[in-house]
Formats: structure tokens, C-alpha cells, sequence
């Protein structure tokens, strides 16, 4: 198989990366067209068709997860925690089931939302996906709760995950594990767009300024 064109998202929760995927979502980037692989959402899609029971539906969205890969996703998304490396075929299961059901081409670009998210997944990610750009939304912690207070971004309904001690968990393991990806992505000679994210940022500002850069 081909590899895949992608643009990774590098943000803190709360910053806007899903807003800002769905709306470059069939978009153009670099002059190829661009779909959204949001791989939280998938995560959070898997706990819930577990929770409701419907393991039919569930084996059927996501047929290359066994019992045990469902059980180390619930399990990660209680305790705010990133998949080991050793569980990486977790992921890339769920992103190349997402490639084929999109039918997509080495002529599209992947708007990578959520992964990879540390520097052993970007390794494995490289085998994949064709790493193009990264956009980073640069997002003080400060303006982080004041975006996802005000659900800024229109995304953080009915979020389990965004109590007050959820939020520091996940910018605990952003600052220490995520960031070092903008330097890894950077050796490689990778373009960045660094876009400095404010409590009214929007989708439409970010994708403007990208094509302006």
C-alpha cells in the first residue's frame, strides 16, 4: 500500500483541532483535498458504543479491534492516559480502517487530529502516513480553560472528559509528550505553522492564515 499524505494538528486540549479539521475537511491544502481522521472522537466512539452495549454495530465500524484492544481504549480514556508503544496497532488499526472506508488516495491529504501524539507513535506513524506539515495551535493554559469554559470552538458538548482535573491531566502529558513532536517533525525538514490561539479563534482565521503564510 501506498503511503498516505498527512497534516498533523499539534494543540493542547481545548484549542480547536476538531473545529478546525471539520472545516479544512474537503477542503484544499497544498493543493490536494483534505479529510479529517479525528482520532479522539474515534476513541470516544468505540467507549460508547461498548458502554450501550452494541458490540455488533462496534465490530462492524471497527472490525480489526479485538475485545482486549476495547478494553485498553476504556481503560486509557479513564485515567486521561496516551496508548503505549506497544499498543500502537490499536491505532493504527482504527486510522487504516478509517483510510479504507474513505477510499483514500497518496492524492488526498489526512488532517491527523490526536495522533500520532508523542515521538514513539510519530516513529511508527512515519511507516504510514507521509507527514507533509504541521499546524500548531500555540494555546496558553490560561486561554485553554476559558475556551473549553465557553465552548468556544462548539465542540465540547457533553464531554465527560472536561471536568477540571481531566483538563490538567491532559496538559500535563501535552506539555511533556506531545510538544517535543513540533521539534521531531522540525529535523525532518517538516514546514510548521505555528498559529497563536486566543479564547475567539476561529476555524476560518486559522485556515486563512495557513493559505497566507
Amino acid at each position: 500500500m501506498k503511503k498516505c499524505n498527512g497534516v498533523l494538528l499539534i494543540g493542547p486540549t481545548g484549542s480547536g483541532k476538531t473545529p478546525l479539521g471539520e472545516f479544512i475537511n474537503n477542503k484544499k491544502l497544498f493543493h490536494k483535498n483534505c479529510i479529517h481522521f479525528d482520532f479522539g472522537a474515534n476513541l470516544r466512539r468505540i467507549e460508547q458504543l461498548s458502554k450501550k452495549n452494541k458490540f455488533e454495530q462496534l465490530k462492524t465500524e471497527f472490525s480489526l479491534l479485538e475485545n482486549q484492544d476495547i478494553d485498553i481504549i476504556i481503560n486509557s480514556l479513564k485515567n486521561s492516559a496516551l496508548l503505549k508503544n506497544e499498543q500502537f496497532y490499536i491505532a493504527e488499526n482504527i486510522l487504516l480502517s478509517f483510510i479504507k472506508e474513505k477510499q483514500i488516495s497518496e492524492n488526498d491529504i489526512i488532517i491527523l487530529n490526536g495522533m500520532p501524539r508523542h515521538t514513539g507513535q510519530a516513529f511508527n506513524i512515519d511507516k504510514i502516513i507521509n507527514v507533509t506539515g504541521i499546524i500548531y495551535l500555540n494555546c496558553r493554559d490560561d486561554v485553554v480553560y476559558k475556551r473549553i469554559n465557553t465552548n468556544s470552538g462548539g465542540d465540547r458538548v457533553k464531554r465527560i472528559d472536561d471536568s477540571l482535573d481531566y483538563i490538567n491531566k491532559k496538559l500535563k502529558i501535552f506539555n511533556n509528550r506531545t510538544i517535543p513532536l513540533i521539534n521531531y517533525y522540525k529535523e525532518k525538514n517538516i514546514i510548521t505553522y505555528d498559529i497563536n490561539i486566543s479564547v475567539n479563534t476561529t476555524p476560518e482565521q486559522i485556515y486563512d492564515l495557513i493559505l497566507n503564510k
